[in-house]
């Protein structure tokens, strides 16, 4: 097992916790015209380090939804 950490736009995602994020982290002032805002979905080891030879794999699933 590797734990993983997982961020976006250099704000972390808790795994076991909802993450909520406000409509000015996701759109742009501008947002009409330009959409949503560019940010990296980053996935990396919590602890750093070398890991031991072999395969793995694993599903990290994110669900997003919009309250209306």
């Amino acid at each position: 097992i590797v734990p993983l950490t997982v961020t976006w736009g250099g704000e972390e995602i808790k795994a076991d916790a909802a993450t909520t994020f406000t409509a000015t982290k996701i759109f742009a002032s501008d947002a009409l015209t330009n959409g949503s805002l560019a940010k990296n979905l980053m996935f990396a080891q919590t602890t750093k380090g070398v890991l031991e030879t072999g395969i793995y794999r694993g599903v990290v699933s994110i669900y997003l939804s919009q309250d209306i």
